[in-house]
């Protein structure tokens, strides 16, 4: 039982977390991203370095990154293509596309052997998991993810990757619906009149079945905290749901997909390149 209860978040090491507890290989979701400057420099920066490795590598890593800094010059073609807001302001739907949908949460690849990636060097500039050095399926068993309504941003990403991949059964109550966040420092914006900064999140996570995360995760197993619900009667009203919840996870595990190990040994997250989308 993972417990995320209370956690509001923090950095992209959430998807190399849930790849270390999932006992077989992550898809991650699609990202969205709001069409724009920020993004348009935010694609011109990876093609630039991607092309950069690509100079110095050789064979098949070379026609891979070359091939990977065309796909994000297509990105960045996208983004420049600007959809106006302001119909809806007035209740209407845009004709445009407000999102620009390439690529995923975790970069170009959606799925990857990180360590295979890690030991590249620019792995990370494709697949933001092999920032950090990990054992991946270092847990083999039924998997149990604790929620409420004050889990946001890069948690609710490792329950949705956990989730959408049938490797976790969710339990609790329904997400605070954070989000995407804030990409490379995001957005803020100064209003010209207030002098307040307004701050909006530049990017969407998009789960497989169409919706944005920023919904909220809700449960496999419902359990109705309330927020005047002290630790104790939490506890309690946990215990009532977690022979369920215990059954739900189990059923995920059938047919030999998991069977408990230990690890083989433990590694932290080493940090090797900046992200800063939660």
């Amino acid at each position: 039982l993972i417990d995320l209860t209370g956690n509001g978040g923090g950095s992209q090491w959430a998807e190399a977390a849930a790849r270390i507890v999932s006992p077989f290989s992550l898809r991650s979701e699609r990202l969205g991203f709001v069409r724009g400057a920020h993004w348009v420099a935010h694609w011109q920066s990876l093609a630039a370095e991607l092309r950069q490795a690509a100079g110095h590598a050789s064979g098949q890593d070379r026609a891979r990154l070359t091939r990977w800094a065309l796909e994000v010059d297509r990105a960045q073609a996208e983004a420049r293509t600007s959809c106006l807001s302001t119909p809806l302001w007035s209740g209407q739907h845009p004709e445009c596309e407000w999102l620009g949908h390439d690529f995923y949460a975790t970069g170009v690849l959606a799925q990857a052997d990180a360590a295979a990636l890690r030991a590249k060097g620019w792995g990370s500039l494709v697949f933001s998991p092999a920032e950090y050095d990990f054992e991946e399926a270092v847990w083999h068993g039924p998997l149990l993810v604790l929620v409420d309504s004050n889990t946001g941003s890069a948690a609710e990403e490792f329950a949705a990757v956990l989730q959408d991949n049938k490797a976790a059964a969710v339990i609790g109550a329904p997400t605070a619906g954070g989000g995407c966040g804030h990409t490379n420092g995001g957005t803020p914006t100064t209003l010209s009149h207030s002098r307040a900064v307004l701050e909006l999140p530049d990017c969407a996570r998009i789960r497989p079945d169409g919706s944005n995360e920023v919904g909220g995760i809700d449960p496999d197993v419902l359990v109705g905290f309330r927020a005047t619900d002290g630790m104790r009667r939490k506890g309690l009203r946990l215990m009532k749901a977690l022979p369920r919840g215990l059954a739900v996870a189990a059923g995920l595990c059938r047919g030999g997909r998991c069977e408990s190990r230990q690890p083989s040994e433990r590694a932290g997250p080493d940090r090797k390149r900046r992200t800063n989308r939660s």
